[in-house]
């Protein structure tokens, strides 16, 4: 039984050629992911196949650095108890 389970997370998309003439250049080859996404901050790709196996790609990226944001906040909790409660009930809300 050979049952083969394919799935597919990129797809390779080589930049136009410029001219029929001359070589494939790399620059603008983009990588799609299975959402539609554009994988963004690559670096390289290096394709891979064995003799009668699938092809494998290495994707090697760059990640951009997301800054983090520090906050300040003044927390205070207030007695949200109704009349009718039986127990007190308390809530934190932020501070003007």
């Amino acid at each position: 039984m050979t049952d083969i389970k394919r799935v597919r997370v990129a797809t390779i998309i080589p930049a136009p050629q410029r001219d029929g003439n001359s070589c494939h250049m790399t620059q603008g080859t983009r990588v799609l992911l299975d959402d539609g996404s554009e994988l963004d901050g690559v670096v390289s790709i290096t394709l891979r196949a064995e003799p009668n196996g699938l092809w494998a790609a290495t994707i090697e990226v760059m990640p951009q650095v997301v800054p983090s944001i520090t906050a300040n906040a003044e927390v205070k909790v207030i007695d949200i108890t109704a009349l009718k409660d039986e127990s007190r009930e308390y809530a934190a809300v932020a501070a003007d």
